[in-house]
């Protein structure tokens, strides 16, 4: 899941560029639920089930946030309040996003002013066709809107970040907030550790659906042609959504340079859920992956990537071609 791709797309935690956090996404789960995927993946009939139906974020990809995926001025705000206004399901979502828009504005007026600094500030916004969560989609295969903010701090590599999208459940709105600290060996090798905790602020569902993952990375770019990039992440919940018990998630990247701005990125991830008070004992896991290609056009980056993930996902709602076109800086 490339940075913008599916909305925050693959993997739950979306890394945000200044630093990092992992959001890409969240699985959620309601009373009455739009979306039944915990259930698929535990083999259970939502129909006569009495556990509370799942939904079907972070992530982008378990991007650590940066995860949609999103990062991402002129009337940036005005543009995302007509994209809300057209985008249906969206709308509960206009004073949080607009919000978010005016702060991100004016981080990019602080950090135009403070270059120099060792504390950088920067931000994300994005439309996404879908919003894909460790493969799995968190708006029932309609658009996102989403957004972030990250402050990092130069010389030690610490970082804290925010990032918000619209979903289809858990009263229409995640909020992951996350930190860590980053950096990179002598020989060039990239890494990363943190926590990222996803919020669905309106939710009183019951089992609850808020949770904690603590996530580490790596990551290595070979010179020479295309540029290959390389990475390997985990993320592991001590109580994954859901209070499903321990959680699991290992993912792998390869990302290419091409000619004229052009990106293409492969992705695989593997969710494991050892199950509880949502899937019972059985628990569930599946491995999906993803190829995408994407284009940079200044401050903007557009990106299409068709998304798959085996039969233990759960149907149509692990497959998708996502398309998005998002700004950060």
């Amino acid at each position: 899941m490339t940075e913008g791709d599916a909305g925050m797309t693959e993997g739950g935690g979306g890394m945000t560029e200044g630093g990092a956090g992992m959001t890409e996404g969240d699985a959620g789960m309601t009373e009455g639920g739009d979306g039944m995927l915990l259930l698929r993946h535990a083999g259970l009939d939502p129909a006569s089930s009495e556990i509370p139906v799942p939904k079907g974020h972070p992530t982008q990809q378990f991007k650590p946030p940066k995860t949609g995926n999103q990062k991402p001025g002129t009337n940036h705000a005005c543009i995302l309040a007509i994209v809300i206004n057209a985008t249906t399901g969206v709308k509960k979502m206009r004073n949080t996003i607009l919000t978010l828009a005016t702060l991100i504005l004016a981080i990019g007026s602080a950090s135009t002013r403070a270059e120099d600094s060792p504390h950088q500030f920067s931000g994300n916004i994005g439309l996404f066709t879908d919003y894909l969560y460790r493969g799995i989609s968190q708006t029932s295969e309609k658009a996102a809107v989403q957004g972030g903010m990250d402050y990092s701090h130069a010389t030690s590599g610490f970082y804290v970040g925010t990032w918000a999208s619209n979903v289809d459940f858990a009263e229409d709105l995640e909020i992951d907030v996350y930190g860590g600290i980053s950096g990179e060996l002598d020989g060039g090798l990239s890494w990363d550790v943190g926590g990222l905790y996803y919020i669905y602020p309106s939710s009183d569902a019951q089992p609850e659906e808020n949770f904690f993952e603590v996530y580490a990375s790596t990551g290595y770019t070979f010179p020479g042609a295309l540029e290959p990039s390389v990475g390997i992440g985990i993320a592991y919940s001590p109580d994954f959504f859901g209070e499903d018990g321990d959680g699991v998630y290992i993912n792998g990247s390869l990302d290419l340079t091409l000619p004229h701005g052009f990106g293409l990125s492969f992705y695989v991830g593997h969710q494991d859920v050892a199950g509880d008070q949502t899937t019972g004992p059985d628990g569930f896991n599946y491995t999906h992956y993803s190829i995408g290609i994407s284009k940079s056009l200044g401050p903007l980056s557009l990106s299409a990537s068709w998304n798959d993930a085996d039969d233990d996902c759960g149907g149509e709602i692990c497959e998708a071609l996502v398309g998005s076109i998002s700004m950060s800086f």
